[in-house]
């Protein structure tokens, strides 16, 4: 072995870093991450400059998206899976660049990055482009302090990156938001970039990031036809099965429809659980329900469901690819041992399902009560915000979606347990009082909790010191949402304690100091901060 963070043998190629939760990207990633956004930010020069002229190719922007969304699960690549993506993107810079040269009137211009690009081409191996990756440095200046926004940066770009996606199967690309990616990402081919460049940059990045998230939640409504106020069975039934875990709903939705008839029924998993309370998922009678109740328990889930598993796009879990056979996925980069999906073709998904054993009996489970009814959610915002101005409410608390942890669980339930007669809070995970806690479960999907808040703070100031938000999950679209908050000018911001494997500490500092985010110690020590406040 290379490197002691990686395990091999013939069966298993995995990333021991994440396993472990010892760093938060394995160190031999890491270079093949740096190799990656060189190779994107000198891909966004040419392809600025070929837009300029009215030269575009709309799968080469999809591939930079995609790109740059896979990068958000870079701590469960294995080195080989990662270095595929940088091929993928060297051959398309190679692509761009031809176009480039073939164009007389650009040929003249040479940018300076050309002298210093990498050395890699087609033959590059695996061992030297880790090596390329440790010897480059994304920017010019090797500044540390520079460099953790620079990482910030790329948070909020896979956060966009992904919505961008998402965006995608509900509308038509849209073209001003990937032109905007590309205006960040050749930013950092600039040599004299500052510190307070890079925050201009975040700063575009991630407002335009949540306008796209309310964007995509409209979209959403409208496409699979409005949202109600459901039961969700976690119940099972004899018979076929076949699971859809991630989110990507258009994936689901195939899968039912081309199911439909065939005595086969569908489970959703993960973040796929929202699509119960849509009307045009509930007219498919064998939309059986949503397995297993936490996306934590993906490996359990996965080892005990007994029938084909669809990993859908920006979905990744450590499964550690010990289900061979059985699943299969429609991700950019599909892990060892799993099938690739080809043009939306799921025939072979629901070919397994019917080989598969199936459930030999059912199991009866506890129901959740899922989503909301928009006319009585909008009535008691209107009230909260008329009691919020007349001073009879005093501070009111915002919850994000379910982290679905026992101590986050514990956390805040305690804390909504503590609120004082005069305090509220509007929760869109967790249950609490009825007196004082509006519960809105929008099953993890974050842009229907973007729009509703949207709505909330139409007649409210959210800066106002009274509104304190917690952000319960650490991923790069929690962290970019923090962002939009902060340099929007939201007073109190208190986020989960993030592990090092989502996000590097020490870059987790400059949230801290820079965006005046508050990491969540005790219930009674952070409400003591707030009420003084």
């Amino acid at each position: 072995m290379t490197n002691n963070n990686r395990k091999r043998n013939e069966n298993i190629d995995v990333n021991e870093c994440v396993s472990r939760a010892t760093c938060s990207v394995a160190p031999t990633i890491a270079s093949l991450e740096n190799l990656a956004v060189i190779i994107l930010k000198h891909l966004s020069y040419y392809l600025k400059e070929l837009n300029n002229i009215g030269v575009k190719n709309l799968q080469i922007q999809h591939e930079v998206v995609n790109i740059l969304a896979t990068m958000t699960a870079l701590n469960e690549f294995s080195d080989h899976e990662f270095y595929a993506v940088v091929r993928k993107g060297y051959f398309i810079l190679e692509e761009v660049k031809r176009t480039y040269n073939d164009i007389e009137i650009l040929s003249y211009k040479k940018p300076e990055f050309i002298n210093t690009s990498p050395d890699f081409n087609e033959h590059t191996t695996l061992a030297k482009a880790i090596r390329l990756g440790e010897n480059n440095s994304i920017i010019p200046d090797k500044d540390f302090e520079l460099n953790k926004f620079v990482t910030i940066l790329l948070i909020s770009l896979q956060s966009i990156s992904l919505n961008l996606i998402n965006y995608s199967n509900l509308a038509e690309f849209d073209e001003d938001i990937f032109h905007q990616i590309l205006s960040a990402l050749n930013k950092l081919n600039n040599p004299q970039i500052t510190k307070q460049m890079l925050k201009d940059e975040i700063r575009e990045i991630s407002l335009l990031d949540v306008n796209l998230q309310i964007k995509i939640a409209e979209k959403f409504l409208e496409y699979y036809g409005g949202i109600s106020k459901v039961e969700v069975s976690h119940s099972t039934r004899s018979g076929k099965a076949i699971l859809v875990a991630g989110n990507n709903f258009s994936n689901l939705y195939d899968v039912l429809r081309i199911t439909q008839g065939k005595g086969i029924d569908v489970y959703s998993h993960s973040n796929l659980l929202i699509a119960h309370a849509m009307s045009k998922f509930r007219e498919f009678e064998h939309f059986q329900g949503h397995y297993g109740s936490k996306t934590e328990n993906c490996i359990l889930d996965f080892a005990t469901f007994p029938g084909s598993i669809l990993m859908t796009k920006n979905f990744r879990n450590n499964t550690e690819y010990l289900y061979r056979g059985r699943l299969f996925s429609t991700d950019y980069i599909v892990p060892t041992g799993v099938k690739r999906v080809v043009n939306n073709n799921f025939e072979p998904l629901v070919e397994e399902s019917i080989k598969a054993k199936g459930f030999s009996k059912g199991k009866i489970k506890d129901k959740t009560l899922l989503g909301y009814d928009e006319d009585e959610v909008v009535a008691k915002f209107k009230q909260i915000v008329a009691q919020l101005k007349n001073g009879s409410l005093k501070r009111l608390y915002i919850i994000g979606i379910d982290a679905l942890t026992e101590r986050e669980n514990v956390y805040y339930h305690e804390l909504m347990n503590a609120l004082e007669p005069n305090e509220f809070a509007i929760s869109f995970s967790y249950e609490g009082k009825e007196e004082n806690v509006l519960s809105i479960n929008v099953g993890n999907y974050i842009p229907l909790m973007s729009r509703l808040l949207k709505l909330l703070f139409e007649d409210y100031d959210i800066t106002s010191p009274n509104i304190t938000f917690f952000f319960t999950t650490c991923d790069v679209i929690s962290l970019s949402a923090v962002l939009a908050m902060s340099v929007k000018g939201v007073k109190n911001i208190y986020m989960t304690q993030c592990l090092p494997t989502v996000i590097n500490p020490l870059v987790f500092t400059v949230f801290e100091h820079e965006y005046h985010v508050k990491a969540i110690s005790s219930v009674k020590q952070d409400l003591k901060e707030i009420r003084e406040e």
